[in-house]
């Protein structure tokens, strides 16, 4: 039951992104501990790329203070340690950028700061996300030692372990906040709509799309209007056949404990 109150809770609300990416490999990672391990490979990345174009003027001092600046991550991983050192590098990196937002006069240099600082926010919280998931696994294995005896839940591994280890088996909650971050990456997201059980719907446009000839605003329009209309059907098929499985259960995880007919 308790598996089944998890995935109800996860769709008392429907996100539904777009996003532009240069190029798309349709290559997926094998399990949930690869995804990881990519994940924080490509925040490691990102958050050096921004410090460099922000800090650094040509392309030769770019160069050499990404050289320079990768050698400070000590814990190459996609593990507690892994990102919990990327949160911190974080959390460092958004104060500089907070600093010099405050003392800039330059409206486009104020733009692109505020943008960086979303980026790095965005990295920082979801390794937070991703370091308590480990934590509630760690908790869980001291609590019930029995049922994780043999099982490598630290992930604190390099690339070449990976696929020598049994997959982590996490709840499906915390496989949806994996399989989220992983999917959005370190890509932009240029439009965003949230529908939430009892009906509110919110929709977010992000001034990049603003920038956007007609032509292409209306192809990205298309594709956003089409997948909220499809993701809204299967939100529904699935929100009815977890409300049948749990019954009673599910009843209470609704708004006001009363279960409202989605439209």
């Amino acid at each position: 039951m308790s598996y089944i109150q998890d995935i109800a809770a996860d769709l008392l609300r429907l996100e539904i992104n777009t996003i532009i990416v240069d190029e798309l490999t349709c290559d997926k990672p094998s399990n949930l501990r690869r995804a990881m391990w990519e994940l924080a490979e490509d925040y490691r990345l990102k958050i050096i790329d921004i410090e460099a174009d922000v800090y650094h003027e040509t392309t030769e001092q770019k160069r050499l203070f990404k050289a320079e600046e990768a050698l400070l991550f000590t814990n190459l991983t996609g593990g507690e340690k892994g990102f919990t050192e990327l949160r911190e590098y974080c959390e460092k990196l958004l104060h500089k950028l907070e600093q010099d937002l405050i003392s800039s006069s330059n409206e486009e240099l104020e733009q692109d700061l505020r943008s960086h600082i979303n980026m790095v926010d965005r990295i920082r919280r979801q390794s937070l996300n991703m370091v308590n998931i480990f934590k509630q696994l760690r908790r869980e294995a001291e609590a019930n030692p029995d049922d994780f005896q043999g099982m490598d839940i630290t992930n604190d591994h390099n690339e070449e372990q990976l696929d020598q280890l049994e997959d982590l088996e996490l709840l499906p909650m915390q496989v949806s906040m994996v399989r989220k971050a992983y999917e959005i990456g370190t890509q932009q997201i240029l439009m965003q709509t949230v529908v939430q059980v009892e009906g509110d719907i919110t929709s977010y446009i992000t001034p990049k799309f603003l920038k956007l000839d007609a032509q292409d605003q209306n192809i990205l329009l298309g594709v956003h209007n089409s997948a909220i209309a499809n993701s809204t059907k299967m939100w529904q098929y699935l929100f009815d056949t977890v409300g049948k499985m749990a019954g009673e259960a599910f009843q209470k995880l609704m708004p006001g404990s009363k279960r409202k007919k989605l439209r």
